[in-house]
């Protein structure tokens, strides 16, 4: 099957399936729930881009643009996660479990004036996630993992995630 978006792949897909994404940027409207065990895999993350089309919300599971159910397992692996122009807390917000591989989060920014002053790649809050290979640029606080705890891996710079796994904080 094709889809012009990838949440349509990703709500089309049997559960265990893979989301093959093409190069192109697409821009996915509202939050991508994450509710079955699925595998996206891009075309390169140089061109595969995906945005945002709207706002995060600012707490909760609504700060996640891609929310990952408890249970679930989320893969992710050649694409670029462009919030360049949008206000995202949380690019991947998992209670799940999964991979991410050879993402590059880009501008992952939350009002960048303040208050709130936020923006994380990946925010962990149960499971455990493997991020490697990826970068985090742009981003007011590029998080890798958080639960509570408000200290960045990087803040400012680019960011190469090096460990093999990534426990939750406070853990």
């Amino acid at each position: 099957d094709s889809f012009a978006t990838v949440q349509g792949g990703i709500a089309g897909v049997t559960t265990g399936g893979t989301v093959n994404v093409y190069a192109g940027t697409y821009t996915e409207i509202g939050q991508i729930v994450v509710n079955k065990d699925v595998t996206v895999v891009g075309a390169d993350r140089a061109t595969t881009i995906i945005k945002p089309a709207a706002d995060t919300g600012s707490s909760g599971d609504l700060a996640g643009w891609f929310l990952i159910d408890a249970t679930r397992t989320f893969n992710i692996s050649g694409v670029t996660l462009d919030g360049t122009g949008r206000m995202v807390w949380h690019a991947l917000r998992y209670h799940g479990s999964g991979t991410v591989n050879n993402v590059a989060f880009l501008n992952i920014k939350f009002e960048e004036s303040g208050p709130a002053y936020r923006g994380g790649g990946v925010y962990i809050d149960t499971g455990v996630v493997n991020v490697t290979n990826s970068t985090f640029n742009g981003h007011q606080c590029a998080q890798g993992a958080q639960r509570g705890d408000p200290r960045p891996l990087a803040q400012g710079r680019q960011y190469l995630c090096r460990t093999a796994r990534l426990h939750r904080c406070g853990a």
